[in-house]
């Protein structure tokens, strides 16, 4: 085994966006689509496969859920992307985590030096790591999803993905944007939307004193925005029908999402501005992660066998 891998995501429903820019050819860098960057066999050992992936800058390494499917218990992988040196930096295995449905680690997701690790359907907790970077991950916080005590009490659904600012937002798998506080979820609320499950995505972003919450829902071609402390709709775009990679943002607070048919998509946080990029070859099943360059933005993404890369333009 030579080598190892990471991911990460955003969410949004739809309905009408007031304008429209397509991006100029200009920029330092740009691809019109993904290649190889590398193999699977070059870093994952056989019988084991990869969920969601996130990168973080200050380390240039792609982190990576690494599992066997119909087991218990994960790892996550790091994957240094000037290098392609990897390294398994943290399993779990002591028997409380399912990996029977494939929506576990389907989204990770790093915020400052901290790897948040989602438990799909299977598995009632969603975990903190901390120490991203430092070539060694440490399990500082089981998260419990709020339970259900009656047949009256809101179900909050299953953990999927999640953003982080003055609160944790989880996008859950039943239906739910349930938040809480930063540890534990307590005194938790939830935003209602439309079904959600495998595929959907939320990300956290703010422009001009303005927060809102993106998020992305499988069942329906559409990303949108709600404000973060009520839920209300705000507005929405329509994407083509059966993307999935979810959603991410950059350092400008900037969205991007892979459409299924072979474009990148680059959003301001409240959607009223979007950028097309074409990208022949952009798979849209899995989770993506970006790296902020010099003029450039470069995507990763798990397609097959292998992790692709291209560039657009800063």
């Amino acid at each position: 085994m030579k080598h190892l891998l990471t991911c990460i995501f955003i969410f949004v429903i739809l309905s009408s966006c007031k304008k429209e820019n397509v991006a100029a050819n200009a920029g330092t860098g740009k691809d019109t689509a993904f290649t190889s960057f590398i193999k699977f066999s070059d870093f994952v050992p056989t019988g084991q496969s990869l969920g969601g992936m996130d990168y973080h800058a200050g380390s240039k390494n792609l982190y990576c859920y690494m599992y066997k499917p119909g087991s218990l218990g994960y790892s996550i992988v790091q994957l240094n992307t000037q290098t392609k040196q990897a390294l398994v930096v943290f399993t779990f295995n002591d028997g409380k985590w399912n990996s029977n449905n494939g929506s576990e680690g389907k989204r990770i997701r790093i915020f400052g030096n901290d790897l948040y690790v989602m438990g799909g359907a299977n598995n009632t907790d969603f975990h903190k790591l901390t120490g991203i970077g430092t070539n060694t991950l440490v399990l500082s916080k089981v998260i419990k999803m709020p339970s259900n005590t009656g047949p009256t009490s809101p179900y909050w659904g299953e953990s999927y993905d999640v953003a982080v600012a003055d609160k944790l937002y989880v996008m859950t798998m039943r239906s739910k944007i349930t938040y809480g506080n930063l540890n534990d979820l307590s005194s938790p609320g939830s935003f209602s939307l439309a079904s959600s499950s495998h595929g959907a995505s939320i990300v956290y972003a703010s422009q001009g004193g303005s927060a809102y919450l993106a998020s992305r829902n499988d069942s329906y071609s559409n990303i949108e925005v709600r404000n973060p402390v009520n839920g209300n709709y705000l507005r929405g775009i329509t994407v083509t029908s059966g993307s999935s990679t979810g959603l991410v943002k950059d350092s400008k607070e900037r969205i991007y999402f892979l459409d299924a048919n072979n474009k990148i998509l680059r959003l301001s946080p409240d959607l009223l501005t979007k950028e097309e990029f074409p990208a022949i070859g952009a798979y849209t099943y899995y989770q993506f992660a970006i790296a902020e360059e010099k003029g450039n933005i470069r995507l990763y993404e798990i397609s097959g066998s292998e992790i692709k890369t291209m560039r657009i333009p800063l």
